[in-house]
C-alpha cells in the first residue's frame, strides 16, 4: 500500500508521457545488422535534443545526449549525420551541436569501459547516454547472462543513477549464418 501511495517523481521522466525511460533506467534498441540502428540513434538524439519526438517517443524537455559508439568510422558518421541534419534549419543544427556529443571508443571494455564512461558522464553531464553497440563494451560473450547482468545491473545502473541520466543501448540480434530459423521463437532472435 505504501508504494501505491507514493507520488511519481515526474522530474525523473526523460522520454515518453507514460514513463518510457526515466533517470537511472536502461532502454534497448534491438535489431539485426544493417537495418539502420545507428542512423536511427542519430535521428533520435538530434530530435530529442530539440524536444521533438522521434519514432513517436517524445522527450520531456530538450535533452543533452552523449553517444558512445564503436562501429562507425568517420565516413559512416558523416554520411549518417548529413542525412539527419538535412531535416533541420541551421538554427536547429546549431542547437543539436550544443546538446549532442558523439565519441568513438574501441579501446576499453567491461569495467574499464565503465570507468571511462563515468569520466565522460562527469564531463558532459548528459541526460541520456546512447551506447552503440552493447557487445563492443561488455567484454563478454553476449550469451553469458551472468556477465551481461553484472555489466548492466552492477556497473552501469549505479553509474547512471550517480550521474542522474539514463541509457539507450543498441544491441544486434545474432547473425543467422544460414541457420534454419523457421522454428525460432521471438526470444531466439535476441
Amino acid at each position: 500500500g505504501e508504494i501505491a501511495r507514493m507520488p511519481i517523481d515526474k522530474d525523473k521522466i526523460l522520454l515518453g508521457k507514460d514513463r518510457f525511460l526515466c533517470v537511472g533506467g536502461i532502454g534497448m534498441l534491438v535489431a539485426p545488422t544493417g537495418v539502420g540502428k545507428s542512423t536511427a540513434v542519430l535521428d533520435m538524439a538530434a530530435r530529442w535534443s530539440l524536444r521533438k519526438p522521434s519514432f513517436g517517443i517524445e522527450p520531456q524537455f530538450a535533452l543533452k545526449i552523449l553517444i558512445v559508439q564503436a562501429e562507425n568510422d568517420d565516413g559512416d558518421m558523416t554520411e549518417m549525420t548529413r542525412d539527419v541534419y538535412a531535416q533541420f534549419t541551421p538554427k536547429e543544427q546549431a542547437q543539436v551541436d550544443q546538446r549532442v556529443h558523439c565519441t568513438h571508443i574501441t579501446k576499453w571494455t567491461a569495467a574499464n569501459f565503465i570507468v571511462v564512461l563515468g569520466e565522460l558522464l562527469k564531463e558532459f553531464k548528459p541526460y541520456l547516454v546512447i551506447i552503440d553497440p552493447l557487445n563492443a563494451y561488455t567484454g563478454c560473450d553476449p550469451s553469458d547472462a551472468d556477465s551481461v547482468t553484472t555489466f548492466l545491473r552492477t556497473w552501469l545502473n549505479p553509474l547512471l543513477e550517480k550521474h542522474d541520466c539514463a541509457a539507450l543501448i543498441v544491441h544486434h540480434t545474432p547473425k543467422t549464418r544460414s541457420w534454419d530459423t523457421s522454428k525460432w521463437k521471438p526470444i531466439d532472435w535476441v
